[in-house]
């Protein structure tokens, strides 16, 4: 039974996705989605801002938007993956930092 345990475990920890690595924002999306420079799309973990439907903002969507516009686009930002790497819009879920700063918050 411990050797399954163990095994299982390495298994897990060696599948586990990582982003060790900066990337450039090209562009802001929303308050919490953000376009890479490689055109992946990211989604920070946690955090959920008022959403622009049909280029309609819903109250502070505009606010969330240029708050997050100002902190990160045209930046490298480091990512760091949790358990689940992507969202079911393909997009990448993730912690980020910019200028030591922890954006998710």
């Amino acid at each position: 039974m411990n050797k399954i345990f163990i095994i299982i475990t390495l298994i897990t920890l060696l599948t586990l996705p990582t982003i060790a690595q900066t990337y450039e924002v090209s562009r802001v999306i929303d308050g919490d989605t953000i376009e890479l420079s490689n055109g992946e799309q990211v989604r920070y973990i946690g955090i959920d801002t008022p959403e622009f439907h049909n280029g309609i903002p819903n109250p502070y969507a505009q606010e969330s938007y240029e708050a997050n516009r100002k902190l990160v686009e045209g930046k490298e930002v480091y990512l760091e993956l949790d358990i689940k790497e992507r969202n079911k819009y393909g997009r990448i879920l993730t912690y980020v930092y910019v200028d030591g700063i922890f954006v998710n918050t």
